[in-house]
């Protein structure tokens, strides 16, 4: 395994535990609050755009990189893609694997905690964050580096940039939120329970 794939796995991984220790600390006492599952929709945008990226990444390396590629071969380039987005679906894998084992699995309502639901979206923020880097290096490579391989790079660092910022301020409001009391109040009024949709 080369260099690089080890410090682009360890450090967006990294990136993420950092960005969860400082939601950690706010959310304090209530990450053993109940928490729902996941909402699934198509409109959490973080994650299509690890998938989309992963995707057509993996077209591209196929197209461009070679077996002598520098600094990430093709065969380094799709293993990448491939461990992103399998994280994406990691995350809401690991809040439904750690479930409350006294919740009824047909009811919508918290059947976890706050803590594993920073767990999961700090998951996905690692694939958002990794596969950018990977797309980053990717187009660097096919430029070979020039003022188009800096403006690529340029361009996936400020959208890395709104995926961190994105996570601070909405993750750890997420993870301290009361999600009982709105579920109650929810049912309440005739509404549907609220849930977290992945970032």
């Amino acid at each position: 395994m080369s260099t690089w794939v080890t410090g682009i796995v360890g450090g967006s991984l990294g990136v993420a535990l950092l960005f969860a220790f400082g939601a950690a600390l706010y959310a304090d006492a209530r990450l053993r609050a109940a928490a729902p599952g996941p909402s699934w929709s198509f409109s959490s945008w973080a994650s299509n755009l690890t998938a989309i990226g992963a995707v057509l990444g993996a077209v591209v390396a196929g197209v461009a990189l070679t077996a002598k590629s520098k600094p990430l071969d093709q065969e380094s380039f799709l293993a990448l893609s491939a461990f992103f987005a399998f994280l994406v679906v990691a995350g809401p894998f690991v809040f439904q694997c750690a479930r409350n084992p006294k919740t009824d699995p047909l009811d919508k309502g918290p059947c976890g905690w706050n803590l594993t639901l920073l767990v999961a979206c700090s998951i996905t923020f690692a694939a958002v964050v990794g596969e950018l880097v990977t797309l980053a290096l990717l187009y660097w490579e096919i430029f070979d580096g020039g003022a188009p391989g800096y403006i690529a790079v340029v361009v996936v660092a400020l959208a890395g940039l709104l995926a961190a910022y994105y996570y601070a301020v909405t993750v750890p409001k997420l993870a301290s939120t009361k999600w009982g009391k709105l579920h109650v109040r929810a049912l309440k009024a005739g509404e549907q329970p609220p849930g977290w949709t992945l970032l």
